[in-house]
């Protein structure tokens, strides 16, 4: 800070901070509207909370950096969860058709929950280590079995808006403004936060 400046008050830091994580959601949000380019929105996202939280750069030019940078394994790690959860939710349309009993219920969600303890690790991962894709998903798992209780947080912030409809699907449109407005975004600034205390503290990445 120059010598002489006042610093910020804690209300207008605030309110920076919910201005850049709008920008960083109608980021996400544009760039999620075609299907195949969400992969590298989902981690120009990530790429933006976690700089956000460090304070460092703008949110627009972060997100970009985030979202050309790691296009290609975002996009395939996208497309490969897409078609895993297709799979997931065909095996339990047949479960319901063929009145399976609850062990094949069981064994659906806990696969469905590996996914997506993975998943939650895997984008971070990618837009702060240089890797290939098949070793980033490896230290994902990883992290997500030595770190159960972050997967479980991580897992519920990416989760909330798919909770809070199974909970009340008024519930959901009473927050659909802010899930519009800014609601993705601190979402992921949230895991950006939970995450610090996961990675080495070399890792800092660029």
């Amino acid at each position: 800070m120059p010598q002489g400046e006042r610093p910020a008050s804690p209300v207008v830091e605030f309110l920076e901070l919910l201005w850049d994580l709008a920008v960083l959601n109608v980021l996400f949000l544009l760039c999620s509207l075609p299907v195949v380019t969400a992969g590298g929105a989902l981690a120009g996202l990530c790429y933006g909370a976690e700089k956000l939280r460090r304070q460092e750069g703008k949110p627009g030019a972060n997100f970009f950096k985030g979202f050309r940078r790691n296009f290609r394994q975002a996009s395939i790690a996208w497309l490969a969860a897409l078609a895993l959860l297709a799979f997931l939710f065909l095996d339990l349309y047949l479960l319901i058709q063929n009145g399976a009993g609850g062990m094949y219920y069981l064994l659906l969600g806990l696969v469905f929950l590996w996914l997506m303890f993975t998943l939650v690790y895997l984008y971070p991962l990618m837009v702060r280590f240089e890797n290939s894709l098949l070793r980033h998903v490896r230290n994902a798992f990883v992290l997500s079995l030595t770190h159960l209780w972050q997967s479980v947080c991580l897992t519920v912030l990416a989760l909330a808006p798919l909770l809070l409809g199974l909970i009340s699907a008024r519930l959901l449109l009473y927050t659909a403004v802010f899930w519009l407005a800014l609601g993705f975004a601190a979402a992921a600034y949230g895991a950006a936060v939970l995450l610090r205390g996961v990675w080495p503290r070399s890792g800092d990445g660029d």
